[in-house]
């Protein structure tokens, strides 16, 4: 989930400050150590998103951003939200033709 509306996820910080001394090329780093990198950041999206559906409950999750054909797959398999409980809906973009979507998720 990679979007100008992703967020980013890092209780510490120690992860954020990595990332970005390996772009700024401050640190060396293998394809090994940003595939483990990427997989602690991913790892953290699941954990939050378990969270969120913990406290807006009952409530309504939303998620936008630019299309992630990927994300209600996430949501109904790592995060076994009932499909059902799932809406998608079409965004338009202020003075832009872009189209973004949103996720409704009904936590009720």
């Amino acid at each position: 989930m990679v979007s100008a509306f992703s967020l980013l996820l890092d209780l510490d910080g120690k992860d954020t400050d990595l990332m970005w001394k390996y772009r700024r090329g401050e640190l060396d780093c293998s394809e090994e150590q940003w595939d483990e990198l990427c997989g602690r950041f991913r790892q953290a999206e699941v954990t939050g998103y378990k969270e969120f559906l913990k406290v807006a409950n009952p409530g309504y999750i939303v998620q936008f951003g630019f299309p992630d054909p990927d994300f209600k797959n996430f949501l109904s398999g790592s995060l076994k939200v009932d499909p059902a409980r799932i809406e998608k809906k079409e965004l338009l973009f202020d003075g832009t033709d872009e189209i973004g979507e949103s996720y409704i998720i009904n936590n009720h």
